[in-house]
């Protein structure tokens, strides 16, 4: 999920997910380019499963697939 949406706002999105009782276990992971601190404990307190900015080199990308997999299918 990027914070940077036009259609939904990233907040909203995440809200409407844990709100719904089918989805509300999906790990919801935040990639984006934004940096704000503030907006990254926003988003956190929400109960996202990891908030990550985008990688540089794909080396990067690989970590980031393989930590969310650790994370959420054990």
């Amino acid at each position: 999920l990027d914070l940077n949406m036009t259609e939904l706002s990233a907040k909203k999105t995440i809200t409407l997910l844990k709100n719904n009782t089918t989805l509300n276990k999906v790990p919801i992971v935040v990639y984006t380019n934004n940096s704000n601190v503030e907006e990254k404990a926003e988003i956190l307190e929400l109960g996202v499963s990891g908030f990550y900015s985008k990688p540089k080199q794909i080396e990067d990308l690989i970590w980031l697939v393989n930590d969310v997999k650790d994370k959420h299918l054990q």
